[in-house]
């Protein structure tokens, strides 16, 4: 079972915070409100903070997937923070890492997305 809690951390991000095991019944369980969120926040940078995470089964990786895949079509940025070492390796394995990017902590993962965004708004005016 998991259970989903958001943060509102500026007009322009938010952190999920997911506690417990991400396998297809805890998955399912969050999906509902994880989709609302991200509704919630179009266009804007999401972090989803995997701390608490004691398991993810690659049918929650491709809802991850799918969400980022989400966020980016809406314009904003996904990322994943701090997972544990054998959630990461359940996320590398599965080739999750090559579509989000994953950060040691929500707050390393916030300021890189700013970085991202200012970046690829300066291409896009050169």
């Amino acid at each position: 079972m998991a259970t989903l809690k958001h943060y509102a951390v500026s007009s322009m991000s938010a952190v999920i915070v997911i506690d417990g095991r991400l396998d297809t019944q805890g998955c399912r369980g969050i999906e509902p409100i994880l989709w609302s969120i991200i509704q919630e926040y179009p266009g804007l940078n999401i972090v989803i903070d995997l701390a608490e995470v004691d398991f993810v089964s690659s049918y929650a990786i491709g809802c991850l997937v799918e969400a980022c895949g989400t966020v980016t079509g809406q314009g904003g940025q996904m990322s994943l923070a701090k997972p544990q070492p054998h959630v990461y390796e359940a996320l590398y394995l599965n080739g999750a890492d090559l579509v989000i990017p994953i950060y040691e902590s929500w707050q390393s993962a916030l300021a890189n997305s700013q970085i991202r965004r200012n970046s690829h708004n300066r291409d896009a005016w050169a």
